[in-house]
């Protein structure tokens, strides 16, 4: 069937409109897909810098803490009952870092003399029984009667006495702990590695420096990483990235939520553990630590996994701020996530296009019947 020359002239418009607006507009997407990837991969770095920093800033200040406090006048002189001439010291230590959960001197005799905050600890206030209002408690374990006992006292933000509790039968013994053996053989700070802590439930690490004085005398510090996961929770890598951090072996050490890193074994009883990678229910971060394993568990570069269909791309780092070289941090973004608006602005330009070509057919109607008269008149 032949076409009349007015719809011909239309049909070829029209059709030599789409052919450009097309390829141009799939041409400029292509381009600005490339160049918003480029801008996640800066994302994915800058964050990645931006944790690492916050991690050294946490874990920075302990050494120097550790070094001045246990250099202090007063640091080697015996806590008698709650009363210690560095009290106000460790106090303040408590308001001015919430990273850490206490401080404490470790002593020879078995005695123990510690300071904790309950700021935003309502668990932990609620296991030692302290009054809503306390910001602190205070322990003691001392010889009473040839035996060890241990009491507490509770602070409000003044710092006054709230509450105690009676003197009973002490089951802790610091000469036992990891932290005290080790400081008590060395003339220097030493780490702990990683572990939860039994109070809490939270993970954390104690630095530790023995204190010059006529008998064993060990002053520590303890430092949980619940605000580093609660960071890592502000860190999101686009509505549907990832962020966390782990050891080679596949322990968490920080996830957006902080109870994850907490085993949810029942059997775990009374003795909290890590929990494992493998043991969390989010596919991208199975996903990226199998790529981790797969690479004979040594960092990722940048590259694209596919997890349910979707693209990501993931990294995974060596982070030494922790004070162990077994530690990594993964991150992940979802590519469309910085790729979808411009999938959108695509869609929107030839649906534009579209349209102008055809508000433009009846304009080009007219012109062609114009143009094919004269030309049928030239013909007859």
């Amino acid at each position: 069937k032949k076409l009349g020359l007015t719809a011909a002239i239309i049909l070829f418009f029209f059709c030599f409109g789409v052919l450009l607006a097309v390829p141009l507009t799939w041409y400029n997407y292509s381009r600005s897909s490339e160049a918003a990837l480029e801008v996640a991969q800066d994302v994915i770095e800058q964050a990645g810098d931006s944790v690492l920093l916050r991690t050294r800033l946490l874990t920075g200040p302990l050494h120097f803490l550790v070094d001045h406090v246990s250099a202090l006048p007063g640091s080697d002189a015996k806590a008698q009952d709650f009363e210690h001439p560095l009290l106000r010291a460790l106090l303040d230590l408590l308001a001015e870092y919430p990273q850490i959960f206490s401080t404490y001197f470790g002593e020879g005799d078995g005695g123990f003399y510690q300071a904790v905050s309950l700021a935003d600890r309502p668990e932990v206030a609620a296991k030692l029984g302290a009054p809503p209002q306390a910001l602190f408690s205070l322990r003691r374990i001392a010889m009473i009667h040839g035996q060890r006992m241990e009491q507490w006292r509770h602070l409000d933000a003044e710092r006054r006495p709230l509450a105690g509790t009676a003197p009973k039968p002490a089951d802790y013994d610091p000469r036992t702990r990891p932290w005290f053996v080790r400081a008590a053989q060395m003339d220097g700070p030493v780490r702990t590695d990683l572990y939860l802590f039994s109070s809490t439930g939270e993970l954390g690490l104690t630095v530790s420096r023995r204190v010059r004085a006529a008998r064993p005398l060990v002053f520590g510090v303890d430092m949980t990483l619940e605000s580093l996961s609660r960071f890592l929770l502000g860190q999101r890598l686009g509505p549907s990235g990832l962020l966390f951090m782990f050891d080679s072996g596949g322990g968490l050490i920080g996830y957006p939520d902080p109870q994850a890193v907490r085993s949810q074994d029942p059997g775990a009883g009374q003795n909290p553990q890590r929990a494992q990678v493998r043991s969390l229910r989010n596919p991208l971060a199975l996903a990226v630590f199998a790529l981790f394993e797969q690479n004979g568990r040594q960092p990722l570069p940048l590259q694209r996994v596919q997890v349910n269909g979707d693209d990501y791309l993931c990294q995974v780092r060596r982070m030494d701020e922790l004070g162990s070289s077994d530690d990594y941090m993964a991150l992940a973004a979802k590519a469309d996530d910085f790729t979808a608006p411009l999938a959108r602005t695509r869609n929107a330009s030839i649906l534009f296009a579209l349209g102008l070509l055809l508000v433009a057919v009846p304009l080009l109607g007219l012109a062609a019947s114009r143009f094919g008269r004269g030309l049928m008149h030239l013909a007859a």
